[in-house]
């Protein structure tokens, strides 16, 4: 048997042997899919992605220019209309807006992606399905920040020197990351990449999935919880009854042991149920002041940023009141007794109030565009891919409960390409299925850590869809 260092360094010599034989367009299509996946490993770094993306657009808007007579894949271009349309609707928000330079650079950035999407589909045509290499590269990221999470937390501190400090955020683990919450989400949304491939190995699966569940919960973020619930759901779908009570079983020990042991958990828990008392009363009583407060007492303060992000939407429905504009409004809409009302909210902490308040129907409407673009997809697919493909439309139809933005685009590639390549694209189809579920609190889409994370997980969702079709080079 194959020790992991004489796989890793048959890996290393396999690299090495590739880029000396490549010619000069596939090492530039290697560079650009490297920088690509750097989107995501690279969040915890100094400065985070920010290098890596510059140089990602830099190059890619070279590739473009040098290479604007070549065939691209078609999902690429779609995908790039769509990344085009969001900038100009970005632009159109701003209108007006009590400071557009706090969101102009999105609209740049929705542009970017625009040109990046139409350089990686270039280097797809080039590459050996390079969704497949993105995949593996997110599945090694996940481990490296298990890894990551279980040092700190046996050790007190990180693999690169982050503490386990008990006095930021009520004592949150927090891995890498140590001014944010991004951990859990990312252990959550990168789960599939590992686990789908294995989801025959019963056993090593149900420990990844308690190793991961555990961290997740320390990080003292319910929302971070029911994510790993949503991406694990499609894995455990077909398991052995016995393996699924061994997990119910299982997230019940362990959610009751982190609850008793993580300060933030026992913090929420003790708030909820008080809360759900008093909304059970205020109901019975008929005060709508003792039922809000109880809900803001159950979400950590998100049903009034809710509330005045529905009233921002309602007094600017077609545009809203600007790109990144929620933070500079937001005194207008609350109160003095408002938490944030002298604070800084930042954002909505919800993707679709986010939406609604900041760009209005018109935003709401590019979603749908993603949509029905789905639609036509699944519509022009044949019967047996409708039938191999019946899980993951569920999964999409979830998120569609409301206004399924980003998966849509993705279930309808999905439902288009033939059943290895949606086996292939299961991952992806899973975590933007997730991302899109409306719970209590989720990533904003107009935020620096999370729309390049979006970016790349839509973009390889489509490119892995459409990976037969594309041309690619051994």
């Amino acid at each position: 048997m194959t020790s992991l260092p004489q796989s890793f360094f048959g890996f290393w010599q396999r690299g090495v042997i590739w880029w000396r034989t490549a010619d000069t367009e596939r090492r530039l299509a290697a560079a650009v899919v490297f920088l690509a996946s750097a989107l995501v490993w690279a969040q915890p770094l100094p400065g985070g992605p920010r290098v890596p993306a510059v140089l990602l657009f830099a190059l890619s808007l070279w590739l473009t220019i040098r290479y604007r007579r070549a065939d691209l894949p078609k999902v690429s271009i779609w995908l790039a209309y769509i990344w085009s349309a969001l900038a100009v609707i970005i632009a159109l928000s701003l209108i007006g807006a009590p400071k557009p330079s706090a969101g102009i650079g999105y609209a740049i950035i929705a542009l970017g992606f625009s040109v990046v999407t139409l350089a990686l589909g270039w280097a797809a045509i080039r590459l050996p399905d390079v969704s497949e290499i993105l995949r593996k590269v997110l599945a090694i990221t996940f481990y490296v920040f298990l890894l990551d999470g279980l040092v700190q937390y046996a050790l007190g501190f990180d693999l690169i020197g982050v503490p386990y400090n008990h006095s930021y955020a009520e004592g949150r683990l927090l891995g890498p990351f140590s001014d944010s919450t991004r951990f859990s989400i990312f252990l959550a949304f990168l789960f599939p990449f590992a686990g789908w491939p294995l989801r025959r190995k019963y056993l090593f699966v149900v420990g990844l999935w308690f190793l991961t569940a555990w961290l997740v919960l320390l990080s003292g973020a319910r929302s971070s919880f029911v994510f790993l619930l949503l991406t694990s759901i499609p894995i455990f779908w077909s398991w052995p009854k016995r393996f699924l009570v061994i997990v119910g079983i299982g997230a019940l020990i362990i959610g009751a042991l982190a609850v008793s042991l993580n300060q933030p958990l026992k913090i929420r828990a003790i708030n909820t149920y008080e809360g759900a008392l008093s909304v059970i009363h205020a109901i019975k009583s008929g005060n709508g002041n003792e039922a809000d407060k109880a809900l803001d007492k159950i979400l950590t303060y998100r049903w009034e940023l809710w509330r005045n992000a529905m009233k921002m939407g309602s007094d600017h429905p077609v545009l809203g009141v600007g790109a990144k504009q929620y933070r500079h409004v937001y005194a207008q809409y609350s109160d003095e007794s408002d938490v944030f009302h002298n604070d800084d909210p930042f954002h909505a902490h919800h993707l679709y109030f986010a939406l609604w308040a900041e760009m209005g129907v018109i935003g709401l409407l590019w979603l749908l565009s993603v949509i029905a673009f789905g639609v036509i997809l699944f519509l022009r697919s044949n019967v047996k891919g409708r039938q191999k493909c019946a899980l993951w439309a569920e999964m999409g139809v979830i998120g569609l409960l409301w206004l399924l933005s980003v998966i849509a685009f993705g279930v309808i590639l999905f439902l288009r390409s033939n059943v290895k390549g949606r086996q292939k694209c299961a991952p992806w189809a899973i975590v933007l299925a997730a991302y899109v579920f409306p719970i209590q609190s989720q990533p904003v889409l107009l935020t620096v850590q999370w729309l390049p994370v979006v970016w790349l997980f839509l973009t390889g969702f489509a490119l892995s869809v459409a990976s037969i079709e594309v041309c690619t080079c051994d």
